[in-house]
């Protein structure tokens, strides 16, 4: 279904609606695109993994719109990005385990 025009709109839509709550409230790929890619059939690691790449731009968007209005902190940045890269590793591992 993805691969038709209307799957194309709906994931425009899916990704548009994902952006703007990302923006306004910091949600977005675990708690709305993966239910959605899943509710249209695709398999929920590869629904995880997809929603990841959408997070990443997401907020590499929005930090270097904080950065610019020097709003970043980077101490807690870099202090969440490097507990969060090591405990998703943990977290993939349980999720595929038999």
């Amino acid at each position: 279904m993805l691969e038709t025009p209307l799957g194309w709109v709906l994931l425009i839509l899916i990704g548009s609606v994902t952006g703007i709550l990302a923006g306004l409230l910091g949600i977005g790929g675990g708690l709305l695109m993966v239910p959605a890619l899943t509710f249209l059939g695709v398999p929920l690691i590869q629904a995880t993994a997809t929603s990841l790449i959408g997070v990443f731009l997401s907020a590499v968007s929005g930090s270097l719109r904080n950065l610019g209005a020097g709003e970043l902190n980077w101490r807690v940045s870099l202090t969440l990005a490097a507990f969060g890269v090591f405990t998703a590793q943990g977290g993939h591992g349980w999720a595929i385990a038999p």
